[in-house]
């Protein structure tokens, strides 16, 4: 929690103790200048913007893979599933790059998240259930749909927050696939403003050293708090599932 309160506490602080890193715990020299100046920075609501739409359509994208991939592979009778479990292609040149999607397509599927999925239907959803339904003439996506999923909010609050934080976080997928500037996220920025320093933050924000360098710090530290807090307000709403999910498929007694 210490190094959080010091980047609020530095993001809120005056010049001089900025200057001087003098800050431990507590703001010194209340000012508001700094989130005033990222919030005018260049591309910073554009990013943020990004990094939102990259979030929200990454994490359905991921539940949309994951949980009908693990629903495939709970089902005892599907004709694939040794393939599919020990079979996975990576392809190239589907056009992708410099385009949402390379954030979006790639990391919509995770192994790990479709096998938590595929535990959760097997020990959770009795084999019954859909037995009774199929009985019924309920077609496989009827029954993922309107039986399985119903049921499923736990495995799902469980992989929204794994993908969400793993989306949110990310800025090397960004670094690699996307080259226009209008395209990057929030933590490509944070990434590049927390790696300029020195005369590299003269050269981006003009002649005078001492108040660029102060304006370079206050960015550094209201970025990171800026970056935390989504995912900060998000987390308490769905941290009760956390250890339903870590707990998932282990051994019961």
């Amino acid at each position: 929690l210490y190094p959080l309160i010091y980047c609020l506490s530095m993001s809120l602080s005056g010049d001089d103790h900025i200057v001087k890193h003098d800050v431990w715990l507590l703001p010194k020299g209340f000012n508001l200048e700094s989130y005033k100046m990222v919030l005018e920075y260049r591309g910073f609501l554009n990013s943020f913007k990004n990094a939102v739409v990259y979030t929200v359509l990454g994490t359905l994208a991921s539940l949309f893979c994951n949980l009908s991939l693990g629903y495939v592979l709970s089902r005892r009778n599907f004709v694939f599933k040794k393939f599919l479990t020990v079979y996975f292609l990576l392809i190239k040149s589907l056009g992708l790059y410099d385009t949402i999607w390379a954030i979006i397509i790639p990391g919509a599927v995770s192994v790990w998240n479709a096998i938590l999925a595929k535990t959760f239907y097997q020990s959770t959803i009795p084999n019954e259930v859909v037995e009774s339904a199929v009985l019924d003439g309920a077609s496989d996506l009827s029954i993922l749909f309107r039986i399985v999923l119903p049921l499923s909010t736990t495995i799902i609050a469980i992989l929204a927050l794994y993908a969400a934080v793993g989306i949110w976080n990310d800025y090397f997928n960004a670094l690699i696939y996307l080259k226009d500037e209008a395209l990057k996220p929030l933590q490509l920025l944070l990434k590049e403003v927390l790696s300029v320093t020195g005369s590299a933050i003269s050269d981006l924000m003009g002649d005078d050293y001492l108040k660029n360098y102060v304006n370079g710090e206050r960015m550094k530290y209201v970025l990171i708090i800026v970056s935390c807090l989504p995912i900060m307000v998000v987390y308490p709403s769905i941290q009760k599932y956390f250890v339903k999910g870590v707990m998932l498929g282990s051994v019961k007694g």
